[in-house]
C-alpha cells in the first residue's frame, strides 16, 4: 500500500530543506570559479545568453558573485523535489520518488557544478523540471503538462548549447501518447512548439542586443576544426591553402594521430582523443577569443577572420568526409559508455608506457601534464550505472516498439517514460560525441534521465511477469520501500 501523500509530501519538503542544508556551506570544497567561468561572467560571443543572462540577475539583486552558487542550490533542491513529487503522484512508489534529493547527497560528483559558475547545474535543474511534467504528460496529456515540460526544455537549451539534443525527443513523445490525445493533438503540437520557439526567439534577441548583428561564434565549429585538423589529410585542405597558424596546428597534430592510431586498448585511444581534440580546440580558441593584457577576468576580443576560418575547415571537412567525422563522433559516443573514470588495476602503468616520451609533446605539456591525466576515484562504480542505462533504455525502447503494434495491450507509463528518458541521454551522447567531445561531465549532467529510465525500468520489472527472475529479497525489499 502506498505512502498517504500527506505524509509523503512532508518527508519530501524535510528532505529538500535537508539537501539545501547539507551543500550550503559546500562540505566538499567545489570551487566556485573553473575553467569557463570568465565565459559567463563576461558574456563571451560563443556563449548562448540563458546563464550569463541568470549569473548577472543573481548579482543585480544580492550584489555579490557568490550568491550564485547559493541560488544554484536552493533551485537544484527544489526541481529534484518537483521531479520526486511527479514521479509519486504517478506511481505512488515512495522509494522512487526520493531518490532525485538522496542521490546527489550521496554521489557528490553529481552535486559538483552546483557550487561553480558554470551552467551545469541550471541545467540539471530545468531537466529535472522537464522530466517532471513529461512524466505527467504521460500519465494524463493536457497541453498545460505540455507547455510546463516544453518550456523547461527551450531554457536548458538556451542555457546550455548541447540542450539542442533534447529537441528530438519531442516528436517521439507526441508519437508515444498520441493515441491518448485524439482530437487534441494539433493543440498538444502547439503547446510543446510555442514555448521552445519563445525561448529560442528570446535568446536570440538578447544574445543580438548584447554583441550586435555579425557573426555568431559556436563552440561547435572548434570543435569539428580539431577533429578536421585531428583527423589527417583526408579531411584537411591541401597544405598550401591553410594559413600559418592552421599548418602550424596541423604538424603538431601529426604525431597525437600516430599515437592514438597505435593505441594498445580503446581507453587509451579514448583518453588521448579527447587530450588531443581539447587542445587543438584550445589553441584556435586562444586565436579567436584574446585578451591582449593577457587578463582572463576581463572579456576577451573576438578575431572574426581567424573564426571564419576555422569554422570554414570544421565544415569542409564533414562534406568531405562524412565517414570519417561520424566514426570520429561514434568512438566519443561509446566513451561515454565506458565510463572513463574507472581503470583496471594497472591500467595507467600500460597508458604511460605507450605514450612515454610523447609526453613532451606541445599539446600534453601545454594542457594535460600527467598529474592531470584522469586516475581512478570513488566514482569508479558509475560504470556499472551506464552498464545499467545502457540494459535499461535498450530494454524500454525494444518493449515499446513491440507493444506498439496492432493488437497489443497499453503501453505502460513506466515503460513510455523510461524509453522517452533512455533516448534522451543516448541523443546527448551522439550530439555531444559528433561536435564535442566525451567529458564525464557531460554525461552527468543528464543524471536525472540517468535515473528515471533505470528505476522505472526496475519498478516495471518487479510489477511485471518476469519479476520471478528477481531474488525474492529484492522483490520484498523494494515493495517494502514503496509501501
Amino acid at each position: 500500500m502506498a505512502a498517504r501523500p500527506r505524509t509523503f509530501d512532508i518527508v519530501l519538503f524535510g528532505l529538500a530543506v535537508s539537501y539545501v542544508a547539507w551543500f550550503w556551506s559546500n562540505p566538499h570544497g567545489f570551487p566556485l570559479i573553473m575553467g569557463d567561468t570568465h565565459t559567463y561572467l563576461n558574456f563571451d560571443p560563443d556563449r548562448t545568453a540563458g546563464y550569463p543572462v541568470f549569473v548577472d540577475a543573481i548579482i543585480a539583486v544580492f550584489g555579490m558573485v557568490e550568491a550564485v552558487p547559493k541560488v544554484q542550490i536552493i533551485l537544484s533542491a527544489a526541481s529534484a523535489a518537483f521531479l520526486g513529487w511527479c514521479l509519486h503522484r504517478v506511481l505512488r512508489t515512495p522509494a522512487a520518488a526520493l531518490l532525485p534529493l538522496c542521490l546527489p547527497i550521496a554521489w557528490s560528483e553529481f552535486a559538483k557544478y552546483q557550487a561553480a559558475i558554470h551552467s551545469e547545474s541550471l541545467f540539471v535543474s530545468l531537466l529535472s523540471v522537464m522530466l517532471g511534467a513529461l512524466v505527467l504528460l504521460v500519465k494524463r496529456p493536457t497541453w498545460r503538462r505540455a507547455a510546463v515540460s516544453a518550456l523547461a526544455c527551450g531554457l536548458a537549451v538556451a542555457v546550455r548549447p548541447a540542450g539542442v539534443s533534447l529537441l528530438p525527443i519531442w516528436p517521439i513523445a507526441l508519437w508515444l501518447i498520441g493515441e491518448r490525445c485524439k482530437g487534441r493533438r494539433t493543440r498538444m503540437a502547439a503547446a510543446v512548439v510555442a514555448p521552445i520557439v519563445l525561448c529560442l526567439v528570446g535568446e536570440s534577441l538578447i544574445w543580438r542586443a548584447e554583441h550586435g548583428s555579425g557573426i555568431r561564434p559556436t563552440r561547435a565549429d572548434l570543435h569539428l576544426y580539431s577533429k578536421a585538423i585531428l583527423t589527417g589529410p583526408a579531411l584537411a585542405e591541401p597544405a598550401a591553402a591553410l594559413p600559418g597558424s592552421v599548418a602550424e596546428d596541423r604538424e603538431l597534430a601529426a604525431p597525437m594521430r600516430d599515437l592514438i592510431d597505435a593505441a594498445p586498448d580503446f581507453r587509451t585511444r579514448n583518453i588521448l582523443l579527447v587530450l588531443a581534440e581539447h587542445s587543438i580546440h584550445m589553441t584556435a580558441d586562444r586565436r579567436i577569443f584574446y585578451s591582449e593584457e593577457g587578463n582572463w577576468k576581463e572579456p576577451r576580443r573576438f578575431h572574426a577572420d581567424a573564426y571564419r576560418t576555422v569554422r570554414r575547415i570544421g565544415w569542409t571537412s564533414v562534406a568531405a568526409d562524412p565517414v570519417a567525422w561520424a566514426g570520429n563522433g561514434l568512438a566519443h559516443y561509446w566513451g561515454y559508455w565506458m565510463a572513463r573514470t574507472s581503470y583496471p588495476p594497472d591500467f595507467f602503468r600500460r597508458f604511460y608506457a605507450h605514450v612515454g616520451p610523447s609526453m613532451d609533446h606541445p599539446y600534453f605539456s601545454r594542457f594535460a601534464p600527467p598529474e592531470r591525466l584522469p586516475m581512478p576515484r570513488a566514482e569508479d562504480n558509475f560504470r556499472w550505472v551506464m552498464a545499467c542505462l545502457l540494459l535499461a533504455s535498450m530494454s524500454a525502447t525494444g518493449l515499446v516498439l513491440r507493444r506498439m503494434r496492432r493488437g497489443s495491450p497499453p503501453l505502460d507509463d513506466r515503460l513510455v517514460v523510461a524509453c522517452l528518458c533512455g533516448l534522451l541521454v543516448h541523443g546527448h551522447f551522439l550530439v555531444t560525441g559528433l561536435f564535442g567531445i566525451s567529458l564525464m561531465r557531460y554525461a552527468f549532467t543528464m543524471w536525472p534521465a540517468i535515473l528515471l529510465c533505470c528505476v522505472l525500468m526496475f519498478d516495471w520489472t518487479l510489477q511485471s511477469s518476469t519479476s520471478w527472475a528477481l531474488p525474492k529479497r529484492v522483490r520484498a525489499g523494494w515493495r517494502r520501500c514503496s509501501g
